[in-house]
């Protein structure tokens, strides 16, 4: 009867271990093929926990092959481990080192999301307050468009333009580059074919350090609020989940699986952009995609690094709406640069949190 009581935990945690082995691997299969990886990727944090939980639970049972197992099954994923728990703990630059402080933030056309208040906007002051050298925005058409429809003052409008003279936006995307730099812009691209992809690229007129600046906005899951409340409805226990499976299968999988595929074709886009811009470059924005996912691979394959895995201790999240968590707002670059430290803000005006990082600039 005892050797009964094991077997439903057993099995349990064998399909535990087999969707965390899926989530970790979702890097290498294109969502073409078959979406359900990147489903799971966006739950590798959790799922990775919940492993090593189950490992030290069964070996403190004296258990043998299940430990075994979690300790093989992490050991295939270790390259997203690392991308979703980093242990960089870098070097301050000295005194004199010349450095650079970027942040990027999907603004929510300065909507108030928390409190419903309009007329001052609580996203707006707050990246003023961090006072970042080049802030990149997405969900924001123009300054004097959320002006002229109420979301922030007169003021914030002034003292924005006075802190970031330099501007580079195109009428038609709602990605805004502001810098306390010269910009020149280079090009812009929008995509409604790809469910809306954009970005505007610009070069940065550092002295002694050029830079080529990309701030994106990728293929969103574009869910309405009514397929929203599917994915709540099974984060609240047996019976939530089991009334929205069905509902998850015939609605939310279909959309979900479209938007994976146009993100990694606009990924893939975006990298061959990449490899051939030469020198410095950042890669920023809203990639609507985590760590160790197929689009994000596929990006960071052009040759670029990771600033939050390079400056971060543990995993974060930087989308916090609808009860949902993820880790889909990146900073990515290449060549003169060194990312020193990097902050998530905690503010919650918006569904995404703002992420500010700093650089030094190197030879």
């Amino acid at each position: 009867m005892r050797h009964f009581y094991h077997i439903i935990p057993a099995i349990l945690t064998w399909i535990l271990l087999a969707l965390t082995l899926i989530a970790g691997l979702a890097r290498f299969v294109p969502p073409s093929l078959w979406a359900f990886p990147q489903v799971v990727c966006l739950a590798l944090p959790a799922l990775a926990v919940l492993c090593v939980c189950a490992g030290v639970t069964w070996a403190a049972t004296r258990h043998i092959i299940l430990p075994v197992a979690t300790g093989i099954t992490l050991l295939l994923i270790l390259p997203s481990l690392r991308e979703n728990f980093p242990t960089s703990l870098p070097e301050k630059p000295a005194e004199d080192a010349p450095t650079l402080s970027l942040l990027t933030y999907n603004i929510h056309c300065c909507d108030d999301m928390q409190t419903g208040k309009t007329g001052c906007s609580r996203s707006l002051d707050y990246v003023m307050e961090q006072n970042a050298d080049i802030v990149c925005l997405q969900e924001l058409y123009s300054l004097d468009f959320v002006h002229r429809n109420g979301y922030i003052s007169t003021k914030q409008m002034q003292r924005m333009k006075a802190l970031y003279p330099y501007t580079v936006a195109n009428g038609d995307i709602d990605v805004r580059i502001f810098s306390k730099y010269p910009v020149k812009r280079v090009n812009s691209y929008f995509s409604p074919d790809l469910k809306y992809f954009m970005y505007e690229m610009a070069e940065v007129e550092i002295p002694g350090h050029p830079l080529t600046l990309i701030n994106l906005h990728l293929t969103s899951f574009s869910l309405n609020s009514g397929e929203r409340s599917i994915i709540n409805e099974m984060t609240h226990g047996a019976e939530g989940m089991k009334k929205s499976v069905s509902r998850m299968k015939h609605t939310v999988y279909h959309k979900l699986s479209e938007a994976f595929r146009l993100r990694a074709e606009a990924a893939q886009m975006l990298a061959e952009l990449v490899r051939n811009i030469p020198g410095t470059i950042i890669v920023c924005g809203d990639f609507n995609d985590v760590p160790g996912s197929y689009s994000y691979n596929v990006i960071r394959k052009a040759g670029l690094e990771d600033a939050y895995c390079d400056a971060a201790f543990g995993p974060t999240v930087t989308f916090n709406g609808f009860n949902l968590y993820f880790h889909i707002d990146q900073i990515l670059y290449r060549g003169a640069l060194r990312p020193y430290a990097i902050e998530r803000g905690r503010l919650k005006a918006s569904d995404h949190y703002p992420l500010t990082a700093k650089f030094e600039l190197t030879q």
